[in-house]
């Protein structure tokens, strides 16, 4: 019942994932036949607005409203079906092909508005074609352009992250650049090392990220231009300040803040400029970090980057922390959490809130205060980030000895330090000064003798071991009744740990909503994903944490980690 164009289109979009745009479709799937190079089959990119008319006519494409005007999609099987028939045309091949360089150019031209007051929208766009992108970036990888393949994964780089898509942000830079026979020009090759190891860094895999810090400035130091060098320089000092190895730090910095100036290179030059902020904070110079923080505030309203005014904002609380100036740390948190939540950017999140937790701490709020290290701590673990859980962990010993529970605030204490240690890193110098009074309450209030037991047993406990337990007392309105392993515990925490331990006490239904919920999936999403309402999907949070004897999401998300009987495929 279709004309032959119409046969020829219904095929061509296929390849096509997530719908498409008129622009997209007039590109990818129309011929330009003023080439007089036309074959039989072709179609005229003129044309393509009223075959698709035809085909919704049909009620084979469906048309919807979209943020850039109305988008067009196939149903699943549907596509499927015209894939078959695509392959049948022998036009897969160029299809493909067409539709990778098309989602390439428009990542690249995004990618031109990060930064800059055009951010939002420029993510936005490539929200919609998520699908699309990740297509096209496979595509690449089977056409073996490592060039092509590398500028795509360079340039929705900064959307993966601003928009959580971590898994992508982690996996595809790695498919790319662990291929033993990688063909890649210098420049991006050097860029895109860069790139994977500040995502190493994010998720905590230091490991991995001084892997890529390594190869990268091996390609890099080999480029006369200074742009590939000053960008895996900027990473490289945030690594090592991550692992709190100041001076190699500040050495990295300062090579490489003249060559990010001489490329003009802004993003680089502030990430360096936040870098030497945060070193000054580390030795304790307040007005050197602002001094810095300063300057990186001013280029970013030069450029109109409101991601970097609120990381400065951020920092800016760090300093006021630091000078014991809670009342403007927290305007400052308060601010920066705002701005990126005006940006639509969540990455920044957990951090200002388990800063906002000392915040709350210091007024002595401490259901706010464990409210807030409970939700941050949440979010690292669903990054899969160990040093931000540690430093939620230190954050909940700090409350335990604010609250007159010395003997766990020990054992909580021991327990971060020895995850430092085995991440390879310390404790962030912004917590410096809160981490030490509350440590020094915690010593005061019991003998020096329980005070060096708690926390050697402490430096025994698995991380996730004192997160749950951590949790588990944090959330308890009698935290008293709630006592260590071996200091006696009460007959009701008793029952509740053999309770715990035991997960078929939850129906199955529990247990996958119980995953869900580690996932960080709100009601609505649990509710999508299960295909049950988002009523039913909020009643069994509620029983599954009642029959846990827990109070929290974070608690239940605590649990449900490192359980892989609740794993859903």
């Amino acid at each position: 019942m279709l004309s032959e164009p119409e046969q020829v289109l219904l095929a061509r979009v296929a390849v096509f994932i997530g719908g498409w745009t008129l622009e997209a479709c007039e590109a990818v799937c129309g011929d330009d036949t003023r080439t007089g190079s036309q074959t039989t089959g072709s179609l005229d990119r003129e044309r393509i607005l009223g075959l698709l008319g035809g085909l919704i006519d049909k009620s084979l494409v469906l048309a919807e409203p979209a943020g850039d005007g109305m988008r067009y999609r196939l149903l699943e099987p549907l596509r499927q079906f015209a894939l078959e028939l695509l392959d049948e045309q022998h036009a897969a091949s160029t299809m493909r092909r067409r539709h990778a360089v098309w989602f390439l150019a428009m990542a690249t031209n995004a990618a031109r508005e990060y930064h800059r007051p055009g951010e939002i929208a420029a993510l936005d766009r490539l929200e919609r074609e998520h699908a699309n992108l990740q297509a096209a970036f496979e595509q690449l990888l089977d056409f073996d352009d490592d060039d092509a393949a590398g500028l795509l994964a360079v340039s929705v780089w900064w959307f993966w992250i601003s928009r959580a898509h971590w898994e992508e942000a982690r996996t595809s830079p790695e498919r790319l650049l662990d291929k033993s026979d990688l063909r890649m020009e210098a420049p991006p090759h050097a860029e895109l090392l860069a790139l994977a190891a500040v995502t190493a860094w994010l998720r905590g895999d230091f490991a991995r990220a001084n892997q890529w810090v390594r190869r990268g400035l091996t390609v890099a130091r080999g480029q006369r231009e200074p742009r590939p060098l000053a960008a895996v320089l900027t990473a490289a000092g945030q690594l090592a300040l991550a692992q709190a190895d100041y001076a190699t730090s500040r050495q990295l910095f300062d090579e490489g803040l003249p060559l990010a100036r001489a490329a003009d290179d802004y993003w680089d030059e502030t990430r360096i400029l936040d870098g030497l902020a945060r070193l000054a904070l580390a030795r304790d110079d307040s007005t050197e970090a602002a001094r810095l923080l300063d300057t990186c505030a001013k280029l970013a309203r030069e450029v109109g980057d409101d991601w970097t005014l609120a990381t400065v904002l951020n920092t800016l609380g760090d300093v006021a922390r630091s000078q014991g100036d809670y009342p403007r740390a927290k305007r400052s948190y308060d601010e920066s959490l705002t701005l990126f939540g005006i940006l639509h950017n969540d990455g920044q999140r957990p951090s200002i809130l388990h800063n906002l937790g000392y915040v709350a701490l210091h007024e002595r709020d401490f259901a706010r205060s464990r409210e807030l290290f409970g939700e941050s701590l949440g979010l690292y673990q669903r990054l899969g980030e160990r040093r931000g859980v540690t430093e939620c962990l230190v954050g909940l010993a700090s409350m335990a000895a604010a609250a007159g529970l010395p003997d766990r605030a020990a054992r909580w204490f021991g327990a971060a330090e020895a995850a430092f240690v085995d991440l390879g890193t310390q404790l962030s110098a912004s917590n410096r000064a809160d981490y030490s009074r509350h440590l020094a309450i915690a010593r005061a209030g019991i003998r020096p003798a329980v005070f060096a037991a708690a926390w050697t047993s402490g430096q025994q406990l698995p991380l996730q071991q004192a997160v749950n337990e951590a949790l588990q007392v944090a959330e308890s309105d009698d935290t008293r009744s709630i006592s260590i392993p071996g200091k006696g515990v009460d007959r009701a925490s008793g029952r509740r740990a053999r309770l715990q331990d035991d997960p078929s006490l939850l129906t199955a239904r529990e247990r996958q909503v119980a995953e869900l919920v580690r996932r960080g999936l709100t009601n609505r999403q649990i509710g999508e994903a299960l295909v049950i309402t988002e009523g039913t999907a909020a009643l069994h949070v509620k029983n599954a944490l009642s029959k846990l004897g827990f109070t929290s999401r974070a608690q239940l998300a605590s649990w449900a980690t490192g359980r892989p009987e609740l794993s859903i495929s």
